[in-house]
Parts: C-alpha cells; structure tokens; sequence
C-alpha cells in the first residue's frame, strides 16, 4: 500500500509474505503503479532518483527508471547524461560503451551485459 502526497514523496508499506518480491521489483512496481503521476521534469529530480536506486535495483533497472522519469525518455544521450551526474565515479569511457545497448541502440549488448558493465559502480 501506498500513497503520493502533493510534493511527490511516496510514502508506503509492505507486508512480507511467501510470494513478497525482492525490493528492487517491489520499487519498480511501486513506481509503475503511479505512472504519470509519478513524472519528473526537473533534471536534479531526476538525479536524486537515480542516486536513492543505487544499491537497491540493477543498473539496468536503474536506466528504466530514467525512462519512466525523464520526458523524453531512455536514449543514449539521457543514459550517459543522467547516469554521469548521478553517479561520477563511473569512469566516462564505461558510459560511452553504454551506446552499444540494444535498448538505447542498434548495437548487440544485452542488458546483461550492461549490468555487467556497471555493476562494480551500481552494485545489486
């Protein structure tokens, strides 16, 4: 159960159980369930968001949450431009390889080579 309050902040709940997901799936679905309520224009917002996701979801859990809070969407220049704000110690060469996904690309690396990628910086 949750709830959005008029700045944005979802506060929720979750009752553990036999079939409770892992909090990175948890997290996704409570985001999806608020869908354009949840939108986030401002780019430092956005950041913020990235930076809670750290840890908590994979890396590419976290682009998909810049797709579902950045209006234009996951491209490659909203993953390399967001993705170095949030998170700097990810060396700019590693986010230029990030081009080559097949989700932000015409290229052949899959998202599990993205999470392999980013992983050391990104955890989960």
């Amino acid at each position: 159960m949750g709830t959005l309050d008029s700045k944005g902040i979802i506060d929720f709940y979750i009752k553990a159980g036999p079939t409770t997901p892992r909090g990175g799936q948890m997290f996704n679905e409570m985001i999806y369930s608020y869908g354009a309520v949840f939108q986030m224009t401002k780019d430092q917002d956005v950041v913020i968001a990235l930076r809670a996701a750290k840890g908590r979801l994979t890396p590419v859990q976290i682009a998909r949450l810049l797709n579902s809070l950045f209006e234009e969407g996951l491209t490659q220049a909203s993953l390399l431009t967001f993705f170095k704000r949030a998170f700097p110690e990810i060396p700019l060469k590693v986010l230029l390889d990030t081009r080559e996904w097949s989700a932000v690309s015409s290229g052949d690396m899959t998202d599990e080579d993205i999470n392999a990628l980013l992983q050391p910086w990104l955890g989960e």
